[in-house]
């Protein structure tokens, strides 16, 4: 999963955060000494899911992809319970959510469009007594497929079937060994 297409349309289409929209990097390296322009948002993986692979003459194989979108603005000495704070995160969510939701990422018909399916508080070393954080947690699904996988070097690699030879004979009821049919399968 590329985080980058993500990054770059909250950029491009959520205007409250200024362009101000970073990645895992940015994330993990966030102390209480940095002090972010507020407010901002950070892009992070949040794993993959996968369902049964189904590999009989295509590797065909659903999976989901998860990212969290980390929404952080500024909480002010009168705003102790976070009120307002908590009011100004529901206006970006939205912001968010027009940018993302439904959003396809990669091919169309290898890929499903972005869903939501929830959102908490964070209790972080990047959050504290200045700033609130509410993750957002997002999916796609995905389809991996052979051309992707070692199965589709492997079928590339086999000869090229020239031709088929059948041999059948005459069925009959009476004699038992009239009921075999014989198959030669040639691939010069």
């Amino acid at each position: 999963m590329k985080l980058a297409p993500i990054i770059e349309c909250l950029r491009e289409n959520c205007p409250s955060f200024e362009r101000r929209v970073f990645g895992a990097y940015a994330w993990f390296n966030i102390d209480d000494s940095v002090n972010p322009s507020m407010p901002c948002a950070f892009v992070l993986p949040a794993g993959v899911t996968a369902e049964t692979a189904t590999t009989s003459t295509k590797y065909r194989q659903p999976i989901d992809n998860h990212f969290s979108i980390n929404i952080c603005v500024s909480l002010t000495s009168d705003d102790a319970l976070g009120k307002t704070g908590h009011d100004y995160l529901e206006d970006l969510k939205e912001e968010v959510f027009k940018a993302v939701l439904g959003l396809p990422l990669g091919y169309p018909e290898q890929t499903n469009r972005i869903v939501y399916f929830e959102s908490q508080s964070v209790n972080t070393s990047a959050c504290n007594r200045a700033r609130l954080v509410e993750t957002l947690d997002f999916a796609y699904g995905e389809l991996l497929m052979g051309s992707v996988t070692a199965q589709q070097r492997i079928i590339d690699a086999l000869p090229v079937l020239q031709s088929v030879r059948l041999k059948a004979k005459d069925f009959s009821t009476a004699d038992e060994d009239d009921k075999l049919v014989t198959a030669e399968l040639l691939t010069k």
